[in-house]
């Protein structure tokens, strides 16, 4: 929640900062932003439930584990469907480019008019 609230905050002030939402853009990108990184959290959150099911079923009933039981334990699959965190992450790269590209517009056109105000 915590981390949440920092990535809340920094995205709000990233506006103020141009090189901060490329970099964030170049994160998307690359498949390393903040997108693929939640759903990764989601899904070992998921897997932890998961996990802790299983074991806890078994040893509320206290039952011992067999040889059998280890086929039927919860497994982590690492590799994320893309699907799952694509879009979300095309989202951002298109708000922080757009972001960039509208700060680059107001600085240009203030740019031309203190420089035609000078002539």
């Amino acid at each position: 929640a915590q981390v949440q609230r920092q990535r809340r905050l920094s995205d709000r002030l990233a506006f103020l900062v141009p090189p901060a939402l490329i970099n964030d853009a170049f994160a998307e990108l690359s498949g390393n932003g903040h997108s693929r990184w939640d759903n990764y959290l989601a899904r070992v959150g998921d897997f932890h439930t998961r996990w802790q099911a299983f074991f806890v079923e078994r040893a509320s009933r206290d039952v011992l584990l067999t040889t059998a039981d280890y086929k039927s334990f919860p497994r982590f699959d690492s590799v994320a469907p893309p699907s799952s965190w694509l879009a979300n992450s095309r989202r951002r790269v298109c708000l922080s480019l757009l972001s960039v590209g509208a700060i680059t517009i107001v600085l240009l056109l203030t740019a031309k008019r203190r420089l035609s105000y000078t002539s």
